[in-house]
């Protein structure tokens, strides 16, 4: 017993001794598809799954990963945002309820959580800069487990 506690021990020092942490980092992407969502609309209860089908709508995916060190195990976490549009939508604007229209969801990720949910307050604003490219700011009220933040605020232009 004593030699394992010694090794846990000196396990710990060593990996003190380096900083090989990556800071929390903010991804976008945008895909041409179709979102579906299977499973149960009551998302904190039963988890859903998201699969992106062929199709003709605009997705869009916002993905924050937390702070992670390599030498932690099982400290990764995240958080995922994603929506889609007709892609013939030039600029729109949609709030609470209407969120639903563009299937707007949250999910977080990590070690020892998987969990999404429905967005339902908050606003998207998208506006169409060029047929690959559009300006999307937004404010979105979640009920994140790992992350202090309840607002998930965004600003950015995405690419395809």
């Amino acid at each position: 017993m004593k030699n394992i506690l010694c090794i846990l021990l000196i396990l710990l020092i060593i990996s003190c001794g380096e900083d090989n942490c990556q800071d929390e980092s903010i991804e976008c992407s945008v895909q041409i598809g179709r979102m579906d969502i299977l499973g149960s609309r009551d998302t904190i209860q039963q988890p859903f799954v998201l699969i992106i089908r062929e199709g003709d709508d605009v997705i869009f995916d916002i993905i924050q990963n937390g702070a992670q060190c390599d030498d932690i195990s099982d400290d990764e976490t995240g958080q995922r945002i994603t929506f889609s549009i007709d892609p013939q939508v030039e600029q729109l604007e949609i709030r609470d309820q209407e969120l639903s229209s563009v299937n707007a969801i949250h999910q977080e990720f990590g070690a020892w959580i998987n969990r999404g949910a429905l967005i339902d307050k908050g606003y998207i604003n998208i506006r169409k800069i060029t047929e690959d490219s559009w300006e999307i700011k937004g404010e979105l009220e979640i009920e994140p487990i790992q992350f202090e933040e309840s607002i998930f605020s965004f600003n950015k232009v995405f690419s395809r």
